[in-house]
């Protein structure tokens, strides 16, 4: 399974949880700007198959007056299953805020690091793990190639008053390298080509 989570597919996801609370007023309204690194891993061994999706992010959001605040969160969905059998021995889903260490990008998009544990819940019962399990990531990405830059404004309207939306992203295709340790079994790493690198913008106006 490949999943591609664009950063501004994450902005778009960030926004619209942030606007409803936000009191329409002239002028700026909202801004967001940020770092992500994306990581889709598929390995076999044997007769097992693991799935694992990963994406890291951190970056500051602000609604004036305020001087904004800072964020940074990891999300990890892994599933593994027996090819012969379809039978599924794990599938877990987890999200979490990271320290201000725990996930690093490089300038120009050049590098990551993520290096944190993750609380992920078992969507299967019973199962060979406990319903909450930790997983422990350390992961690396580095760049490839020249990034592509993107740049979009438009309006739209939410409950009656009208909005303009201006985002800028810079995205990089990217390796990356993980090793995830399941309490009580092991460790598994990986690598892929299906990673990318990118940063981004938002600024969201009020328009009368």
């Amino acid at each position: 399974m490949r999943r591609r989570l664009g950063l501004a597919t994450a902005i778009a996801i960030v926004m619209i949880a942030l606007a409803v609370p936000i009191a329409a007023q002239a002028g700026f309204l909202q801004h967001w700007s940020g770092e992500s690194a994306y990581a889709s891993f598929d390995s076999q061994s044997g007769d097992v198959r693991t799935t694992v999706w990963l994406e890291a992010q951190k970056g500051k959001q602000q609604s004036p007056p305020g001087n904004g605040q800072a964020f940074s969160r990891v999300y990890l969905w892994i599933y593994s299953w027996d090819v012969p059998s379809g039978d599924v021995l794990f599938r877990g889903w987890g999200m979490d805020d990271l320290g201000p260490k725990d996930f690093t990008v490089g300038n120009g998009l050049k590098t990551a690091s993520l290096n944190a544990d993750i609380t992920v819940t078992q969507w299967i019962y019973p199962g060979p793990v406990p319903a909450s399990f930790t997983v422990g990531v350390d992961a690396d990405w580095l760049g490839n190639g020249k990034a592509a830059r993107s740049k979009s404004i438009y309006h739209f309207i939410y409950d009656g008053e009208r909005f303009m939306d201006s985002e800028s992203s810079v995205q990089k295709s990217a390796s990356a390298t993980g090793a995830f340790t399941v309490g009580g079994m092991g460790t598994i790493n990986l690598s892929t080509e299906n990673a990318m690198l990118a940063s981004g913008k938002q600024r969201t106006t009020a328009v009368y």
